[in-house]
């Protein structure tokens, strides 16, 4: 699991080292000296996702959605925007030019541990987030409850419980 805020610097060739900190957790999250990486473009913010294989293959799990929704083909699009990669034998990481360029990164990065994936942000741009993220947190953490509870309610009755 990723916790933390980090920065760090790119070098001419895109490439940065992962903080220490995240490269511990991340050899305790994936039982691996240097897993197999995927970076994508955020879904919903502008800014990059970096998350192992396996994380990458769960949200790739949709069967049975309708392939002649333009919702669902425009997500599959979404999700071809993506790098394979490992972590080099310092513990670097390359970004692709054309992420980079989407996400709009300059020289340095902001890392932020979200649990099961890191995002890559322009700094200026995570401060930004953070801060905007911060004046709602009480609303954030109500609609969070909100949604467990649901899931806890739906559960329940799936399984004949109430």
């Amino acid at each position: 699991m990723f916790s933390g805020s980090y920065t760090s610097k790119l070098d001419g060739k895109n490439r940065f080292i992962l903080p220490a900190k995240l490269r511990t957790q991340m050899i305790r999250a994936y039982d691996h000296e240097r897993p197999h990486l995927v970076m994508t473009i955020g879904f919903f913010n502008p800014c990059l996702v970096l998350m192992s294989e396996e994380q990458w293959e769960k949200l790739g799990q949709v069967e049975g959605l309708d392939l002649l929704n333009p919702v669902v083909t425009d997500s599959f699009r979404l999700m071809s925007m993506v790098a394979f990669m490992d972590l080099d034998e310092v513990g670097r990481v390359t970004i692709p030019d054309y992420l980079k360029k989407m996400a709009g990164l300059g020289e340095q990065v902001t890392l932020l541990g979200c649990r099961s994936y890191i995002e890559l942000w322009d700094p200026a741009k995570a401060e930004e987030n953070l801060r905007d993220l911060q004046g709602k947190a009480s609303d954030v953490m109500r609609r969070l409850r909100e949604e467990l509870t649901s899931r806890k309610t739906l559960g329940a009755e799936l399984h004949g419980e109430r």
